[in-house]
């Protein structure tokens, strides 16, 4: 799934200049652009076709041990990689990302927030509508309450009621 305007539907742009953090954007400026939190003078790993979108974030990508340019490369694709973890129906794959990735790396309260906005969350039973907009689902909502990030902890907790049954 390709990162997309929720406005226009159009595939946002990486933004690396005139911008103190690499930044996706809407390239026709409907909402404000995405700060990825990584600083755009450092040199992220580049992969062919991921700023098209065009490149599956999975666990391959992401065995450990994480070099500082391939943490850096999370950050900047976080979105996509949430995305795919989502998406992901492989454990595996799914198991990796959330413990190679996520819990340690996702620390970007906007990025997340985008996500939780797009249609990736599929409306259902569970699915709970936050104060912003966002949507989560509750093994969505258990796996991102593990990361180390407190930031990413408390716009959950914070965001998201909790039902009475948890």
């Amino acid at each position: 799934m390709k990162l997309t305007c929720h406005k226009c539907g159009t595939p946002l742009v990486l933004l690396r200049t005139n911008t103190p953090n690499y930044t996706w954007a809407c390239p026709h400026h409907c909402l404000p652009a995405i700060d990825t939190g990584a600083n755009a003078s450092e040199p992220f790993d580049e992969f062919d076709g991921a700023e098209q979108g065009d490149v599956e974030f999975n666990a391959t990508l992401f065995w450990p041990p994480l070099t500082q340019r391939r943490v850096l490369t999370a950050k900047v694709f976080m979105s996509q990689i949430l995305l795919h973890f989502i998406e992901c129906g492989r454990f595996p794959c799914y198991n990796s990302i959330l413990t190679n990735v996520l819990m340690p790396h996702l620390d970007n309260v906007d990025v997340l927030d985008y996500v939780l906005k797009s249609p990736i969350v599929h409306p259902a039973g569970d699915v709970v509508i936050g104060k912003s907009g966002a949507t989560i689902y509750a093994e969505l909502r258990h796996r991102l309450n593990q990361v180390i990030s407190a930031k990413v902890r408390q716009y959950i907790a914070e965001n998201f009621q909790m039902s009475p049954s948890g």
